[in-house]
């Protein structure tokens, strides 16, 4: 079995049972855009259109028009994990399911990032700020909606790095930054003639599940520390009507509809997977969180089986999966990268 590190450091293509590998093991290109690239002209289109009274041109501002600073609304707050799950950053995520007469239903998120865990702690010099906002669009029905704010200056931005490594970081613009790991389905290079998306600024995205298995921790925060407000958060997630796989995984690892348990289940394996637990391990840490969104076919077990052409087009030969640049880094260098090719191999035998 050819080792992760012994193809990062291949200098012509191997064949590996089979699997062509190129002469790197990955490239960051293209990762973060699997659903597109947008510019400033479809970025600037789009608060046209989700905000067209610019009541949200500061973080401060975005912070009061969902119900923040009003007394009547909680502000749950989770700060100083780092997210191992797609970008690679320390977090501090705040929630706020507004319950202001005329707003109630709305559900608002605020994810700030760091580079180290006291900064998360200690909320000082915050890298991004990236906001999804659940609130009705123009034609009155509730849609997801982004927001990015300078970590410094509060102001509004079109674009921010969605990737902590200053060698490969790389600037994208909303609302397709977002796409890869939220869903959505626009790759417009222009603004539509009527504004975002024929005016409606419904991009088809949404929540993700907050999910301990890829979140990890230093020395000033535990787990235990953040268990009960981690529930609210995906309490909230359950309330923006998500897809299918993200209810079904926040129901899992709170062991069943009504999120009984009080923390999660870390173990949680669909039954589907129960032959593969090492395979499924491997799919939450690199795949799952991104993919209970985005083509979340990838989750299901008959998928893996039917589909080793395409699994090894994507990971071995494009090197495109995992799409996000910090999940790619760690994929290939550790032995995940080899349970994959094994499971290929064996599901294309048969086995």
């Amino acid at each position: 079995m050819l080792k992760a590190n012994n193809l990062k450091a291949a200098v012509t293509g191997v064949l590996l049972a089979g699997l062509v590998l190129p002469a790197t093991a990955y490239s960051e290109e293209g990762l973060l855009k699997a659903n597109g690239v947008d510019d400033e002209a479809v970025a600037n289109a789009y608060y046209q259109t989700i905000d067209p009274d610019n009541l949200r041109l500061t973080q401060h501002d975005w912070e009061v028009v969902n119900g923040y600073h009003d007394p009547v609304n909680e502000v749950v707050e989770v700060a100083g994990h780092f997210n191992a799950s797609d970008l690679g950053f320390w977090r501090r995520i705040s929630m706020v399911e507004d319950k202001r007469p005329g707003y109630k239903g709305n559900i608002a998120f605020t994810t700030v990032n760091y580079a180290t865990e006291y900064d998360a702690v200690n909320d000082v010099n915050a890298v991004s700020i990236v906001n999804m906002e659940y609130s009705p669009g123009p034609e009155g029905d509730r849609t997801t909606k982004f927001y990015i704010y300078d970590g410094s200056t509060g102001e509004r931005l079109t674009k921010t790095v969605f990737d902590p490594d200053p060698a490969t970081a790389e600037e994208l613009y909303l609302p397709a930054g977002c796409f890869s790991c939220h869903g959505g389905d626009d790759d417009a290079e222009a603004p539509l003639p009527d504004g975002y998306n024929e005016g409606t600024g419904e991009t088809n995205a949404g929540f993700l599940a907050f999910d301990f298995n890829v979140f990890e921790f230093g020395s000033l925060v535990t787990r235990a520390d953040q268990e009960a407000a981690v529930k609210k958060l995906n309490e909230g997630v359950l309330k923006t009507d998500p897809p299918g796989a993200v209810r079904k995984l926040i129901r899992g690892i709170y062991g069943g509809k009504g999120l009984p348990r009080d923390t999660q289940d870390s173990s949680y394996t669909p039954s589907s997977w129960a032959a593969e637990p090492q395979l499924y391990q491997v799919i939450v840490t690199d795949c799952l969180g991104c993919h209970t969104m985005s083509d979340s076919k990838v989750l299901s077990f008959e998928w893996w089986k039917s589909n080793t052409g395409e699994l090894r087009e994507a990971v071995f030969e494009d090197n495109f999966m995992p799409n996000s640049p910090y999940a790619h880094r760690r994929f290939w260098s550790n032995g995940n990268v080899d349970i994959v090719h094994d499971a290929i191999i064996r599901f294309e035998s048969g086995g």
